[in-house]
């Protein structure tokens, strides 16, 4: 069942980068561990796929975190840009048209030339000086959560290469934590769009199936 529109999450509890991160994690784990497949229950070289594994979640980790902080900077710049240059419109027919830079249309349209006019004077004021630009300790935040997310994300699919003794079976249970973790971030992402959690995270899941497929079918 679809959820009420008034009862969906709001825009700053957006989940679809975090569990992006989390599925790069866990696919580069299963891309570097599928090695094991070919080794020994005693082959040391296990330990070191895992340590692989980690440390290259660990450094795209950071990659992402410090891309992140890039993005909103450039993001909030060119926002302001555009909200200085509706301001700036001297006729409605320009601001509508200034508008349409970074308003969805559907929103646009149903405002009339006296309500977009309203806006330029209301939105005047919060565009002198320079802060709403600065990057913001929960910008830092959500980069560092990025970053431990990557960094966490190795662990439930390393787990059995370390506990289980037969390689081969301990890369499959590997991929059958990977599709089910994908089963829950299916359910978080279909909760913030307002649908069915089951079926978001059945497609989820699904993906993460036919990934694992195809990567079977590759030789991974």
């Amino acid at each position: 069942m679809s959820t009420p529109l008034g009862a969906l999450p709001p825009a700053h509890a957006m989940t679809d980068t975090l569990s992006i991160e989390v599925l790069i994690g866990i696919m580069t784990t299963l891309s570097i561990t599928s090695g094991i497949r070919v080794m020994s229950p005693d082959s040391p070289e296990i330990g070191h796929l895992v340590a692989a594994a980690l440390a290259t979640n660990t450094a795209w980790g950071f990659v992402d975190g410090v891309l992140h902080l890039f993005n909103e900077q450039v993001a909030r710049t060119r926002e302001r840009r555009q909200q200085e240059a509706f301001v700036a419109c001297a006729s409605t027919e320009q601001a509508r048209a200034a508008l349409a830079a970074w308003v969805p249309e559907s929103l646009q349209d149903t405002l009339s030339d006296a309500q977009i006019a309203q806006y330029q004077q209301s939105l005047r004021p919060s565009l002198t000086g320079s802060a709403a630009l600065l990057l913001t300790w929960a910008d830092a935040a959500m980069a560092m959560k990025i970053w431990v997310l990557m960094l966490i994300s190795t662990l439930p699919p390393a787990l059995p290469l370390l506990l289980v003794d037969a390689p081969l079976t301990a890369f499959r249970c590997s991929q059958a934590i990977s599709v089910g973790i994908m089963f829950f971030l299916g359910t978080r992402v279909a909760r913030w769009i307002g649908v069915s959690p089951c079926k978001g995270g059945a497609l989820f899941a699904l993906l993460g199936a036919l990934i694992t497929l195809i990567c079977l079918l590759m030789g991974g």
